[in-house]
């Protein structure tokens, strides 16, 4: 198949001929485009996949609408940019099989996944909603209530996949978190789990790393509680309105995550009470030990909040966790 130039801004830098599907980028405009090979049946079929709609991009990704026509349902599939094949198709393999293993009903199902020519895929349930930076963009802010309550759903998932799996999610963000018309919540995109220290892929900062936590940005030693600074930082960024450090250069950004504690919340939003201000703190804490140990000691607390109940925090006293 032979694609002349980008299917967005019409570049002709875009051109490409490949006898395998294949995932490209358009280096003026950067829009990932499918190309589909000569087998395929036309230009919206994958392997056994009908493309039925483009639902999203990601920084390596398209998502579509998509009917498995083999085990007849509707799914979101994702196909990923075409990889430099060293040790990727061992890497992706592990995420694959470790996203599939995962059953919780806060996180996206994952079916399959493979390639196709040149395109690694996975195959995931259709869950019809809108991401948080989304919800961001449209609404600005989050009113505080629904905002613990999300927390709380995430917390549960969170502290499902390190009781079970001692894994952690390394990129939670508003742009992971879904949220449906009836008020479900979901995590997605698992496939960057590391496993108890083994890494999937090298550390990339891409734009102002708003959400990483700081041994997540030194490159220290992480655990379940880099997951929980995460989902501190997108609380925070849902009910004020704009994320606790948010300086156009990114060497600002990055040197007050690792030298700065986290301004008090009721800075940017005064109705936000102390006891919600003091948990978003602890969650946010610059040193790992000062945060929650757990996801769901942390999900305990938020709790405490919707139920205007004083927060339990953390003992400053208790013994340090041993790396």
């Amino acid at each position: 198949m032979k694609i002349d130039k980008c299917p967005v801004c019409q570049s002709t830098e875009a051109n490409v001929e490949t006898d395998a599907q294949m995932v490209c980028r358009c280096p003026e405009c950067f829009h990932l485009f499918y190309v589909p090979s000569e087998q395929e049946p036309n230009a919206s079929s994958f392997l056994h996949f009908d493309l039925l709609e483009e639902i999203g991009q990601g920084s390596n990704a398209i998502v579509y609408k998509a009917w498995n026509k083999l085990d007849e349902r509707f799914c979101a599939l994702k196909l990923f940019l075409c990889p430099d094949f060293a040790d990727g198709e061992s890497d992706f393999t592990k995420e694959f099989e470790f996203a599939a293993s995962l059953i919780h009903p806060n996180i996206i199902r994952v079916f399959s996944g493979g390639s196709g020519g040149r395109a690694e895929y996975l195959e995931s349930e259709l869950f019809e909603s809108m991401d948080l930076n989304d919800y961001i963009e449209e609404y600005k802010k989050m009113p505080i209530d629904d905002a613990i309550a999300v927390g709380c759903e995430v917390c549960k998932a969170l502290d499902y996949v390190w009781s079970n799996h001692l894994a952690i999610h390394r990129d939670i963000k508003p742009h992971n978190i879904l949220l449906n018309n009836e008020g479900e919540i979901k995590i997605c995109d698992f496939g960057m789990v590391n496993e108890h220290g083994e890494w999937f892929d090298e550390l990339k900062i891409e734009g102002t790393p708003f959400y990483l936590s700081p041994e997540s940005i030194s490159g220290d030693y992480q655990d379940n509680r880099s997951d929980i600074y995460a989902l501190g930082v997108t609380l925070f960024h849902l009910i004020a309105g704009e994320p606790p450090f948010d300086d156009p250069s990114l060497k600002k950004t990055i040197y007050a995550r690792l030298e700065s504690s986290v301004p008090d919340i009721r800075m940017f939003d005064i109705s936000v009470s102390q006891s919600a201000a003091l948990v978003l703190q602890t969650m946010m804490s610059v040193d790992p030990d000062d945060r929650y140990v757990t996801a769901n000691e942390c999900l305990d607390d938020l709790i405490r909040l919707l139920n205007e109940e004083p927060p339990e925090l953390v003992d400053a006293t208790r013994p340090k966790i041993n790396h």
